[in-house]
C-alpha cells in the first residue's frame, strides 16, 4: 500500500488532478483506489512500441544467430528477453526448465538480460543441473535477431503493468506462455494469443511451456492471433490516444 504521507498529498492534490493517464486497466484501478484520482479523470492508454521494428526476421538470420549462441538448427528454444531482477521471475522460469530440459535433451533455455539477479540465476541453472542447457546473453541490442531465435516467449513475471517485451513479442509473431499478472492478462487472450499461468508457480509454467513445446499447430496458431493482435498496441496508436487525451483537456479549459 501507499506510504501514509503519500495517500495524504494525494487526497489533498486530486481536486487539482485534471487528468492522469493509466497503461492498464489494472493501474488505472490502482491510481483509482490508492491514489485518490477521480474515476471520471482516468484514461487508459496502453504503451505502445516500434512494432515495425519487431517484425519477424528471415529465417537465414535465425540460423545464424542461433549458430553463433551454439544452438542446433532445430533445435527448440524457449526463453525470455529483459531486466534480470525479482520481479520478473527468472528463478520461476529456470525452475520450469528443470521440469522440461532432462526430457529435452535437444531443447535450450535463453535468458536474455543482465541484473542484479544474474550471478544468483546462473547458480541456480547450475545447481539444478541445466547450464549446459541454459544461455545466459547477457545484455544484448539485437532484441529482434534474438526474438527471431526463440520458439517460445515467456514472460515469468510477479508483476507488470503492460511490459514492452509483451508488445515486441507479439509483433514478432512468438507463441507466449505468460504468468496473468495485471497487464498481461489483459492483452493477452488465454488460448487465442498466449497461454497464461499462475504467477510463482513453476510447475504451471512448465506444463504450459511444455504444452506449446510439443504442439507445433498450437505454437503456429498462437503465433499468427498474437501478431494479427499487436497491431493495436503500436507505437503510433500510443501517440494518437495521448494526442486526443491532452486535445479532450485543453477543450475543457
Amino acid at each position: 500500500r501507499m506510504p501514509r504521507y503519500q495517500a495524504l498529498a494525494d487526497r489533498l492534490l486530486s481536486r487539482y488532478t485534471d487528468g492522469a493517464i493509466a497503461v492498464s486497466g489494472s493501474t488505472r484501478d490502482f491510481l483509482i483506489r490508492e491514489r485518490s484520482v477521480p474515476p471520471e479523470r482516468v484514461r487508459v492508454i496502453w504503451n505502445g512500441a516500434p512494432l515495425d521494428e519487431f517484425a519477424p526476421v528471415p529465417a537465414e538470420k535465425s540460423l545464424a544467430l542461433r549458430a553463433a549462441l551454439g544452438i542446433a538448427p532445430g533445435a527448440l528454444v524457449f526463453g525470455t528477453i529483459g531486466r534480470l531482477s525479482a520481479q520478473k521471475g527468472h528463478v520461476h522460469l529456470i525452475d520450469a526448465a528443470a521440469r522440461i530440459l532432462p526430457l529435452r535433451p535437444e531443447a535450450r533455455l535463453l535468458i536474455v538480460g543482465d541484473g542484479d539477479m544474474a550471478s544468483e540465476l546462473r547458480t541456480q541453472a547450475a545447481t539444478l543441473g541445466i547450464s549446459g542447457q541454459t544461455i545466459f546473453a547477457g545484455h544484448r541490442t539485437d532484441v529482434r535477431e534474438l526474438l527471431g531465435v526463440l520458439d517460445v516467449f515467456c514472460i515469468s513475471s510477479l508483476y507488470e503493468g503492460t511490459p514492452l517485451a509483451l508488445f515486441e513479442a507479439m509483433a514478432a509473431g512468438k507463441p507466449i506462455v505468460s504468468t496473468a499478472v495485471d497487464g498481461c492478462r489483459e492483452v493477452l487472450t488465454e488460448g487465442e494469443t498466449g497461454l497464461l499461468v499462475p504467477a510463482a508457480d513453476a510447475a504451471s509454467l512448465a506444463r504450459a511451456l511444455e504444452r506449446v513445446l510439443s504442439d507445433p499447430a498450437l505454437r503456429a496458431a498462437l503465433a499468427a492471433a498474437a501478431r494479427a493482435a499487436s497491431r493495436r498496441y503500436d507505437v503510433a496508436a500510443c501517440v494518437d490516444a495521448m494526442q486526443a487525451f491532452y486535445d479532450d483537456l485543453l477543450a475543457e479549459d
